[in-house]
């Protein structure tokens, strides 16, 4: 019986400005030097390279992506929450969250969006005084999860932020449309927010908003588990 596993990937950890599926690649190769995860396919090989080719030209049959989440982050002035719904955490500390009606459940929609001061000051893991002095505080997140999107393919993150952002913005364009313009009021600053400002400016198309072809949908991948485990992976995305 193979033990489950989700890899999470903070978008702190990755740079930007680099090919992701090759991060992707390290990040599973440190994980398996530290036994952390299984690559039973890897004990036949000699030597560092050898392993790292393996993972990067099997890497589907390794992990499984579940979840992509893009971050937008905002100046206070220029984004506001609509129709927030509280949230009470373990210290009586209330935070305010707003989700698109796409979804049976919350957790399923595909849009949310917050003040991430009050949320960091939760966790407690910052001076409090650093985070409400936060220049950037307001986010919007769009989720590709498993459950909502036929979208999760690897091969979507062969290439740098902007290569994976062109993969998937027009659909979140169409979605915001349809259903994220409804749970935040946004008044963006094309320099400080240039990719979301390239999202609302596909989004006011309308219904001619062009799809991109070279987006590859999740496919299922028959693994002999003998030689390979699969671990799912979910990450986030950032660059204002």
């Amino acid at each position: 019986m193979i033990p489950e596993c989700e890899i999470r990937i903070q978008a702190e950890a990755l740079c930007m400005k680099t090919n992701i599926w090759a991060q992707l690649v390290i990040i599973v190769y440190k994980l398996y030097q530290k036994k952390i995860i299984d690559i039973p396919c890897l004990k036949s090989c000699s030597s560092n390279m050898e392993e790292l080719v393996q993972i990067s030209t099997y890497l589907p049959y390794i992990v499984e992506l579940t979840r992509i989440d893009f971050h937008f982050d905002f100046k206070q002035n220029r984004m506001s929450l609509v129709n927030p719904i509280p949230f009470k955490d373990k210290n009586g500390c209330i935070s305010y969250t707003s989700y698109s009606e796409d979804g049976k459940k919350r957790r399923q929609s595909h849009w949310c969006c917050y003040d991430r001061r009050y949320r960091l000051c939760a966790v407690n893991q910052i001076n409090h005084d650093i985070i409400m002095a936060m220049q950037f505080p307001m986010r919007i997140e769009y989720r590709f999860k498993k459950k909502n999107t036929q979208w999760l393919n690897l091969n979507n993150l062969n290439g740098d932020f902007d290569f994976v952002f062109n993969k998937y913005v027009q659909i979140m364009a169409r979605s915001w449309k349809a259903k994220g313009c409804k749970c935040a009021t946004v008044i963006p600053n094309n320099i400080e927010n240039r990719y979301f400002s390239h999202l609302l400016e596909l989004a006011s198309i309308g219904k001619s908003i062009p799809k991109n072809k070279s987006t590859q949908k999740s496919k299922k991948i028959s693994i002999d588990e003998k030689y390979y485990h699969v671990w799912q992976m979910l990450f986030s995305l950032q660059k204002n």
